[in-house]
């Protein structure tokens, strides 16, 4: 290494090196020892070698030296002069040490991909490409990048793509490969893009969906509340009851106190209510009181935790697993009466029939009113898209 690269290097270093929040020492004569602690006192963190290190690959490119020209650097062990010409040669190689390739390429092929990167890919684990798609896929997919072996492409989880999953030509498929596996996980799947068909046939829906436990019988068209069991629920556009002495009250009934009505209480654990004095209620979300001779239970929750969040899109039985619909469109030929929706006007959770909903507002003093969607411009489908705020008529 000649004196002059020596000096374009120790300029480098000098001018923008200087000690700071990685603790670097200012450079001397000797070389530049590296320090154990940042410049504060505190212990080096995981990311401060690879920031140092490549921010001594740039200065050595900048100053036309090799990776083996900073050899003369003291503190410098093997195993970070191994990094170091590691690094320079994923820089040089158009790639960073995160390992995302600098520039994309376009597919030939459907669901047997290749293309051609310049310049040339080689797989390392975590290595990211773009690949540009030359059209929709019909099913399984693999990819050969530069003549390389064909691996599998599948989505986050594991499971092989299917149609759709690369929209169409000009779509951007960004693509991270898995060494343990060996495939490709294709991270921006087209078919997490959410298509709504406003018209589903009779007792269809679409849209997003989970599956749920019911807390007590459920038909379609059933709007419904999460208990703190973490069942669903009938819910319905009244305060609830206040507590009474000397009652039977069974799993899911909700009441409200006397006088703290700043929360609701849920059944938990059915029983008969004291005889005459009303418990000391608790106030902690999920915490329990005790009622009566014990064996009744009641769960404090929060007196906005009794709004509708989801529909059941079909019977659902009491203990049972069902389909409920989280957002989307459903139809019901069978819905009348208070139920026979309007194209456009809004729909309510019902005061008077739990789990129904209406699309008259609730305008009674103590009613409930919180908006659950809109009549759709098919007859017999509405749109459920629920708010999730609840709104109290005033006396």
């Amino acid at each position: 290494m000649n004196i002059m690269k020596k000096l374009i290097l120790a300029i480098l270093i000098v001018s923008v090196m200087t000690p700071g929040a990685w603790g670097e020492p200012t450079p001397t004569s000797a070389g530049i020892p590296r320090s154990t602690k940042r410049a504060d006192g505190s212990a080096h963190q995981n990311n401060d070698t690879l920031v140092w290190l490549t921010a001594y690959n740039r200065w050595v490119a900048q100053a036309g030296l090799s990776p083996t020209d900073i050899n003369y650097l003291t503190g410098i062990t093997s195993g970070v002069q191994t990094q170091l010409n590691t690094n320079n040669s994923l820089i040089t190689t158009g790639l960073n040490p995160g390992h995302l390739h600098t520039s994309s390429a376009v597919a030939t092929g459907t669901d047997t991909l290749t293309a051609t990167y310049t310049p040339s890919i080689t797989l390392s684990d975590g290595m990211r490409v773009i690949l540009v798609a030359a059209g929709a896929n019909t099913g399984a997919v693999t990819f050969a990048p530069n003549g390389l072996t064909a691996h599998a492409v599948v989505k986050g989880t594991g499971a092989a793509l299917v149609a759709g999953d690369i929209p169409g030509a000009g779509y951007r498929c960004d693509l991270e490969y898995n060494l343990a596996t060996t495939q490709w996980f294709l991270l921006n799947p087209g078919t997490s893009n959410l298509v709504l068909n406003p018209a589903p046939a009779n007792l269809g829906y679409n849209g997003t969906i989970v599956t749920n436990t019911a807390g007590e019988n459920l038909i379609i068209g059933n709007i419904c509340y999460e208990g703190p069991d973490g069942n669903w629920w009938k819910a319905i556009g009244n305060l609830p009851s206040v507590w009474v002495a000397n009652h039977a009250y069974a799993v899911g009934t909700l009441i409200k106190p006397t006088a703290n009505q700043n929360y609701f209480y849920f059944c938990s654990t059915a029983g008969t209510s004291a005889a005459v004095t009303e418990p000391t209620w608790g106030t902690t979300i999920g915490g329990t009181t005790a009622d009566g001779t014990g064996a009744l239970v009641w769960t404090c929750i929060d007196t906005n935790s009794i709004a509708g969040r989801l529909m059941a899109t079909t019977t659902i039985n009491s203990g049972a697993a069902g389909v409920f619909l989280r957002f989307g469109f459903i139809r019901y030929d069978s819905w009348t009466g208070t139920l026979t929706t309007v194209t456009g006007q809004p729909l309510y959770i019902d005061n008077t029939t739990a789990g129904a909903f209406t699309q008259i507002r609730p305008a009674t003093s103590g009613n409930l009113v919180q908006l659950m969607g809109r009549g759709a411009k098919q007859a017999k489908t509405i749109m459920f898209d629920p708010i999730i705020n609840i709104k109290q008529v005033s006396p």
